[in-house]
């Protein structure tokens, strides 16, 4: 019974996300590898609440060994929402989880510019220009009187065969000073005492 549920609940996910996102992009995946993934579209509004002026279109999908992850852009007006969306996170045991960063906001007039970015009253109007710094490139969100809103560096956050991305501030003083801190360490018979 749960498992025709399951297949049940597949099918009207797949024929409604072809309704709301058309066709979309990525793999199919098989039910018996992930019982609640079976099927290319997702509707996320099964998942969570959200107003009917706003669209969440699949921008990245990627399977781990726990699941499939599934991140949503939000648009609104048919202009992507700078840094909102959601994220929806379909584990292998059944269960799933949402990160939902969904902006609620009405939209001022787009004066033809491309993107919005939330402000804490509306979503203003903003175009997206790249800086070609040699060092440090990054993406501006500039609406159109000119106001920087966004800055994001592009460098910083996309290292997709790197772990992690630090620089060194300050050294430590204790690799340095050439000299020991604190007392004498001697193992008594797996005790620890100090002198």
């Amino acid at each position: 019974m749960y498992k025709l549920r399951i297949i049940c609940f597949g099918a009207c996910l797949l024929l409604s996300s072809t309704l709301v996102f058309g066709e979309s992009v990525g793999k199919s995946l098989t039910l018996d590898k992930h019982p609640t993934a079976n099927h290319v579209g997702f509707n996320i509004r099964n998942y969570i609440d959200f107003a009917d002026d706003i669209q969440l279109i699949e921008s990245y999908r990627i399977v781990s060994p726990n699941g499939l992850h599934l991140t949503f852009s939000q648009y609104v007006d048919g202009k992507e929402v700078v840094t909102a969306g959601a994220k929806l996170h379909l584990r292998n045991n059944g269960t799933f989880s949402v990160q939902s960063y969904i902006v609620n906001l009405p939209p001022l007039e787009s004066n033809g510019l491309e993107k919005w970015f939330p402000s804490e009253t509306h979503l203003i109007p903003v175009y997206e220009a790249f800086i070609p710094d040699p060092i440090y490139p990054a993406i501006h969100y500039t609406d159109i009187s000119g106001h920087l809103w966004l800055k994001k560096e592009i460098n910083k956050f996309n290292r997709k065969d790197t772990t992690l991305f630090t620089k060194v501030f300050m050294v430590n003083p204790i690799n340095t000073a050439n000299t020991v801190y604190g007392g004498f360490f001697i193992d008594n018979k797996d005790s620890s005492n100090s002198t």
